[in-house]
């Protein structure tokens, strides 16, 4: 035996299989790029082509009378082939992977039950929830040693058959219920242990469209901004954003600077947590603006535009509203 003969009878065993090794290897990460480039679906029907091929390749070899190293090598150059085609069909046809957008949280929205809430009902009367969008409500059950919990429900009369029924938690603790989305209209929400006392309104409406709304964020107990800029006349949109952790605000308006006669109360916010306010038509004017819970966050309002609600005084008697949406 000649010593070419001698080498390529020791080499051949080892380089073979790794050259096999090697050509797997590449044609398994490409075959992985063809898939992370396009749709799940299309993902299915590539593997399952490339899977068909790989098992009829291999019949074919498994009946021929010796395999040798060029038939292998042509066994995987036409899968890689069959795969290649496939991924190009797969995205001409279908497209290409299309990467999910940002999926917005969901909307925060707190509920809360004081001491004594069996007796005088949950510390809300009303929550406004945003239409088509999924819900996070905060329940803070501050009533010791009791169970609270929050029903919602088409209506009164369907109590019975609630569209979401929240987990029992008893109090002092703070669990927070995931809502799916509702449709715009009137519910009712409850707590179901102590329906006749523990019970409110829920609004789910779009979120407001147009002009009036502003944004307010608080942190570090102060506010971001001194001044609010409302447009008179009309009802105005605050978003308000309290990012104290385990700390309630909200934003009152009064007509003096001594901060008397509310024009408009917003419900207290645990951070984190965001509310809407509602504020209802005010004539242009300035106004004051405080927390309070916390007197030295505070500020001036600033109504502008041309109203018709009528004095300042007048918008007091009108019902204020607080709600929570994005």
């Amino acid at each position: 035996m000649s010593g070419r003969q001698s080498r390529e009878s020791i080499l051949l065993p080892v380089v073979i299989p790794l050259g096999i090794l090697v050509a797997i290897v590449a044609v398994l990460f490409l075959f992985s790029r063809i898939l992370l480039s396009t749709s799940h679906h299309a993902a299915t029907g590539v593997a399952l082509t490339v899977a068909a091929s790989v098992l009829g390749a291999a019949t074919f070899i498994a009946a021929r009378p010796r395999v040798t190293g060029s038939l292998l090598f042509s066994m995987v150059a036409g899968i890689a082939g069959v795969a290649m085609v496939a991924g190009g069909v797969a995205i001409a046809a279908i497209g290409p992977n299309q990467p999910e957008g940002p999926t917005a949280p969901p909307v925060t929205v707190n509920v809360s039950a004081s001491s004594g809430a069996a007796a005088k009902g949950f510390d809300q009367k009303s929550l406004s929830f945003p239409a088509g969008k999924p819900v996070k409500l905060v329940f803070a059950n501050h009533d010791a040693g009791t169970g609270h919990n929050v029903y919602i429900a088409a209506s009164k009369a369907d109590a019975s058959t609630p569209l979401f029924a929240g987990t029992t938690v008893t109090g002092p603790a703070t669990f927070p219920y995931t809502v799916h989305p509702l449709a715009a209209g009137t519910y009712y929400f409850f707590c179901n242990i102590h329906p006749t006392t523990m019970n409110g309104t829920l609004t789910v409406a779009p979120a407001p469209v147009g002009g009036g709304g502003i944004s307010v964020a608080a942190r570090n107990l102060a506010f971001d901004t001194a001044t609010l800029k409302l447009v008179g006349g009309r009802t105005n949109t605050i978003a308000f954003d309290n990012q104290d952790p385990g700390v309630q605000h909200n934003i009152g308006i009064y007509k003096q600077a001594a901060f008397s006669n509310e024009l408009f109360k917003g419900y207290l916010v645990t951070g984190p947590g965001t509310a809407t306010y509602d504020v209802p038509a005010l004539d242009p004017g300035t106004y004051y603006f405080k927390c309070d819970v916390h007197a030295t966050m505070k500020g001036t309002v600033v109504v502008s535009g041309s109203g018709s609600s009528g004095s300042p005084s007048a918008a007091s008697s009108a019902p204020a509203s607080s709600s929570a949406s994005p």
